[in-house]
């Protein structure tokens, strides 16, 4: 419109400024052609600056919607992506003003960018880091050492992802792997533990992996309370990493009425592979169906963060229930003879007749 006007001005006799208007007159001016030819690139007539592109295209009479929308979306990616390096501006203001726009964008989406990419690869590096710290906190534990030499291997195939999904310790990511491993894993580890107990000792293989099912692995936070004295005892537990520490409380007589009793306190320590609870053993043992619980004479408080497995009691009943059934129905298949009864005597050898003597006549 701004290059018409012109061409108008330079052609008065035959244009004037109201033929722009839109009132429903029309006359073929070839005049504008030539001062302002949108075919042929000539700055010396007039310079279309950043437009001359669309008018070279012939975008602008083109009536297809989807088609200009499309080719305006690839002129402004385009434009951004290379910070207005290619649009040549003309003379005007408002024209070098939006080119300059469109290079300060471009720089700032770039700066972004980059920024974006950076914290992309520092997060990358720091999760690597931690997955190679979490790896080898893993391979130095005690848990995964008494693991068998085949089954660290399987351990170690799974790094990536579930190391990663892993926010606590070792002992949890072992317990956080595909269920037949983790079911290896548990049964390697609670074996060990279980044959400290010296009832478990003389069980056979299949009870002591029922046991093995039953235990659950448990943590527990450092100086938290397990058990509280005169609390019921509702689980046995088996430590594999931290330090227990247990508190007594027994009267002492002085052997005199006239001096009252006085109280004694012991503390024990209880570290790796040990286990507390052992009360249960001997109540199951006592009353195989009892209802009840024993009562804990002590307090058992933890002095670092604990791992281990936890034995709960009706698991442990149950699997009582199944050894002293299996044990009665061993000892009447295998019961020797009464002790009163005695082996009878073979039968004597009957005694040949008598020979018979013949008389004389």
């Amino acid at each position: 419109m701004e290059c018409w006007k012109k061409a108008c001005k330079h052609h008065a006799s035959e244009c004037r400024a109201s033929n722009f208007i839109c009132n429903g007159n029309s006359r073929d001016y070839k005049f504008i052609n030539e001062f302002c030819p949108t075919k042929t690139q000539n700055a010396t007539a007039y310079d279309f600056g950043i437009y001359r592109e669309a008018l070279e295209s012939g975008i602008v009479e083109m009536r297809n919607l989807p088609k200009r929308v499309l080719h305006c979306f690839r002129w402004g990616l385009q434009n951004l992506s290379g910070f207005g390096q290619n649009l040549q501006a003309s003379t005007d203001a408002w024209e070098n003003i939006f080119v300059i726009s469109i290079t300060i964008y471009g720089m700032v989406l770039f700066v972004f960018f980059i920024g974006n990419m950076q914290m992309y690869l520092q997060s990358e590096t720091e999760r690597s880091k931690m997955i190679r710290q979490k790896k080898q906190q893993i391979e130095q534990s005690k848990s995964f050492a008494i693991l068998s030499e085949n089954l660290q291997k399987q351990i170690k195939r799974y790094q990536p992802d579930i190391w990663e999904e892993t926010k606590g310790v070792e002992f949890e990511y072992l317990f956080n792997l595909p269920e037949d491993l983790r079911k290896n894993i548990k049964r390697q580890l609670c074996l060990v533990l279980l044959k400290n107990v010296d009832e478990f000792r003389s069980w056979s293989e299949q009870l002591l992996d029922e046991l093995c099912d039953c235990v659950k692995p448990v943590s527990y936070a450092q100086h938290a309370e397990i058990v509280r004295k005169g609390s019921s005892i509702d689980e046995m537990l088996f430590l594999v990493q931290g330090k227990l520490q247990t508190y007594s409380l027994t009267s002492v007589d002085t052997g005199s009425a006239a001096i009252p009793p006085h109280f004694k306190i012991s503390i024990n320590r209880l570290e790796e592979g040990k286990f507390c609870g052992e009360e249960l053993v001997a109540w199951f043992q006592a009353d195989l169906y009892s209802s009840n619980l024993p009562i804990s004479t002590r307090t058992i408080q933890t002095i670092t963060k604990v791992d281990g497995f936890a034995l709960m009691s009706y698991d442990l009943q149950n699997v009582f229930i199944k050894h002293r059934t299996a044990h009665s129905t061993s000892t009447q298949v295998q019961a020797p003879p009464p002790a009163d009864s005695k082996p009878q005597a073979p039968p004597l050898p009957a005694e040949p007749p008598a020979p018979q003597h013949a008389s004389g006549i």
